[in-house]
């Protein structure tokens, strides 16, 4: 669809209903611009993946956001905004993501306001239905304005919010709460939990415990172990101390010596929680091969974002453990995991102190290092990459 040029930027607030069928890649809600890299405005699924991606460009000069997903074959509200070089995205009435060092759009006019598609040629288009598309000028929207809109607004007890399944109010799943009705949050990453749904507030997790499944229960902070030995095809393995899973994706399979991954696409994940500090990890591991950059585990926010990671470097068969806080990363390489036979690993991280030990002996110190920060890491992989 096209709508008619008209001039306009500076400060503004674009609120979107939208389903997607298919992630096609680059798709746009909508491209506001003069043409490929001029004075783009534009809201996309980050290439083939479910992304969100809200841009903002003078001339060709881009900052943008990415945060956050698109739901598939179900409606998602978005809202995103910008006011002077603060850039945010609201997901479904909550806030998932704020960038400090954006901009604001050229007031001009713009000759292609494109809904649905790109203006760069080697795009694809959207796949998928735009109930509705509102632009504010000149206001940015708070929290509270868009928990405000008429979508949310028929939905006013606590506890309630609407669904996006039906557009209609229902009780907030366990996890989430919802203090005035409108619209259900997550439990905000302060160690708090709303263990039932209908709940208009998170409580704080029992002491020694934090906050796992997005919110929805505590475990023990101290010990987590999953033994995949003897594990069962389809049945997700429980972790000895907490209602934690893990569980097979893309073929990994189970068998009596442990889960086996074939280097081409299987994987495991384990249910989110909430941790960090100093930390110790035990695994009893066998490589076949070495593949690239290929991980034991992978426990991130995404690419480069307060990941834990054990990987073999490039093709080589050496210890990698690295620990970022936010982007920034710490880390070391030492000894080398065997091939065709079992290697014992076990890395440790205290203060700025990290250690390797290799079948019962350690083999590297790195006191240059750091704690991975205590947060909820959406990504536990086992196998692969968080950022996959």
């Amino acid at each position: 669809a096209f709508i008619t040029p008209w001039r306009w930027g500076g400060e503004i607030s674009i609120e979107a209903l939208v389903k997607y069928n298919a992630f096609n890649h680059n798709s746009r809600i909508f491209d506001f611009g003069s043409g490929a890299n001029i004075d783009n405005v534009y809201l996309a699924n980050e290439k083939d993946a479910s992304t969100i991606i809200w841009n903002v460009r003078q001339g060709s000069t881009k900052m943008w956001l990415d945060t956050s997903n698109f739901d598939s074959g179900t409606w998602t509200h978005v809202a995103v905004t910008v006011k002077g070089s603060v850039m945010k995205v609201y997901k479904n009435g909550a806030l998932v993501g704020t960038k400090a060092d954006g901009h604001e759009p050229n007031v001009l006019t713009r000759t292609n306001n494109w809904l649905g598609r790109s203006n760069w040629g080697g795009d694809e288009y959207f796949n998928g239905t735009i109930a509705y598309l509102k632009i504010w000028h000149g206001v940015e929207l708070t929290q509270t304005d868009v928990a405000s809109l008429p979508i949310f607004a028929s939905c006013t007890t606590p506890g309630y919010g609407v669904s996006m399944a039906s557009l209609s109010c229902e009780e907030c799943p366990a996890g989430s709460y919802s203090p005035g009705g409108s619209t259900c949050l997550p439990c905000p990453d302060d160690n708090s939990y709303a263990p039932s749904p209908g709940m208009s507030s998170c409580v704080p997790c029992p002491e020694n415990t934090m906050a796992a499944a997005w919110g929805s229960f505590c475990v023990s902070s101290m010990v987590h172990e999953w033994d995949f030995r003897g594990c069962e095809d389809n049945v997700p393995v429980k972790d000895k101390h907490s209602p934690l899973n893990a569980t097979a994706m893309d073929s990994a399979m189970c068998t009596d010596e442990g889960m086996v991954f074939d280097g081409d696409g299987s994987w495991a994940r384990i249910t989110p929680w909430r941790w960090g500090g100093a930390t110790s990890i035990e695994v009893l591991v066998r490589y076949n091969t070495f593949n690239d950059w290929s991980r034991v585990f992978d426990f991130g926010i995404g690419a480069l974002s307060d990941n834990v990671v054990l990987a073999n470097p490039g093709t080589t068969p050496t210890f990698d453990w690295s620990v970022r806080q936010g982007s920034t990363l710490k880390g070391f390489r030492t000894s080398n995991f065997d091939s065709v036979t079992w290697t014992h690993v076990t890395v440790t991280v205290k203060g700025s102190t990290m250690k390797v030990y290799k079948n019962g002996a350690l083999v590297g110190t790195d006191i240059d290092g750091w704690e991975p920060k205590v947060i909820t890491r959406t990504n536990h992989i086992i196998g692969a990459a968080a950022g996959m």
